[in-house]
């Protein structure tokens, strides 16, 4: 169970580093894409970590918001400064 938990926080945060090193295009799907990963990962987790499925839906929505806004924030700083 533990290396579940271990293992989505890892790709969560993978997923972060991407998003905010590459910026996220809101336009396009596969931005999108990256949200729902972490949306996915924090529902596994909460689920997994027998917190229950409301738990894990609110931990996977913070994920996925922090994922897509963190991409989308880095995406127009770039556009602005370069």
């Amino acid at each position: 169970m533990e290396i579940i938990i271990i293992f989505s926080l890892l790709f969560s945060v993978s997923i972060l580093g991407v998003a905010i090193f590459s910026g996220l295009d809101l336009k396009k799907v596969s931005s999108w894409l990256f949200g729902l990963s972490g949306f996915l990962c924090g529902l596994i987790i909460g689920i997994v970590s027998q917190a229950g499925l409301i738990s894990g839906l609110q931990l996977g929505s913070i994920f996925a918001i922090t994922i897509i806004f963190s991409g989308a924030i880095m995406r127009m700083h770039k556009q602005r400064y370069k």
